[in-house]
């Protein structure tokens, strides 16, 4: 298993994450490897939650 490193992430974003796998009783970890991989559900108002860390993430095209 490969393992990723972010650097440079925001607090704000940060805890946007914290957050959103906190609502689906995960960890950071886990909910970020569903979301990588494909897998993950989206919590209840995570849209709204998260929504901004993918949007800050995406890259232009």
């Amino acid at each position: 298993m490969t393992d990723l490193l972010v650097r440079g992430l925001s607090a704000e974003a940060l805890s946007r994450l914290t957050h959103a796998a906190a609502l689906m009783g995960l960890s950071r970890n886990e909910y970020l490897r569903r979301q990588v991989e494909g897998d993950g559900a989206t919590p209840a108002g995570e849209s709204s939650a998260v929504a901004g860390a993918k949007d800050d993430a995406a890259p232009a095209d």
